[in-house]
């Protein structure tokens, strides 16, 4: 509201002038971290790598950008241009089947524009230990994959088609299949860390 002798402008008017609107600001404004994975798209994008652990990763290049006309995700410079304009640190969740160039790419944008006395926040994928969620059976017959020494034999229950595929009854393929998954999720949350710390001039703004 406009009260005094202050100069006012409909933000409806000038749209131009912000991309946000001045009560959304007012609404977030006392907020200190702003975690962005509903913003990324998420949980939408990480159903399509729920099967064959041989399907492609992500392309950075094929986000959305500010300067598209039509927006299919929230583009990344909007997010890091909201963390500034609140003075918050924002934080990312990394998919989890994202290559070293799309988590690469990521951060150096993010070290561009994020403002220099701001942390970010990574997150290696969004709880990806809950059972049945498409990153919990993605990291483990990924873990399975790479550190069981036959993972037909410690992984492939009996009729099933694929190795760690989710059942409601708890067996010993399961337990090997979710031990598989946390080491390959520790191992990999390790790798995205270092990314994005080399990304940033001062590694200790990732938290």
């Amino acid at each position: 509201e406009c009260t005094g002798q202050a100069t006012c402008r409909l933000f409806a008017e000038h749209p131009d002038d912000s991309l946000f609107h001045p009560h959304f600001l007012n609404e977030y404004q006392a907020f200190k971290v702003l975690r962005f994975t509903n913003w990324e798209d998420f949980h939408h994008s990480i159903t399509i790598a729920a099967g064959d652990p041989a399907l492609p990763a992500p392309q950075f290049a094929g986000r959305s950008r500010r300067e598209h006309a039509v927006w299919f995700d929230i583009p990344l410079e909007v997010m890091v241009e909201l963390a500034n304009e609140l003075d918050a640190a924002p934080w990312f969740s990394i998919p989890h089947h994202a290559g070293d160039d799309y988590i690469g790419d990521m951060a150096a944008l993010v070290a561009r524009q994020l403002d220099a006395h701001l942390d970010a926040y990574v997150e290696y994928s969004d709880s990806p230990w809950v059972q049945n969620r498409d990153q919990y059976v993605w990291s483990n017959r990924q873990g399975c994959l790479a550190f069981a020494a036959d993972a037909d034999s410690d992984c492939l229950r009996p009729g099933d088609l694929e190795i760690c595929t989710p059942h409601t009854q708890w067996d010993e393929y399961s337990g090997f299949c979710q031990e598989y998954g946390w080491r390959y999720q520790v191992q990999r949350a390790a790798q995205v860390i270092e990314i994005w710390q080399d990304a940033f001039s001062d590694g200790e703004r990732i938290k």
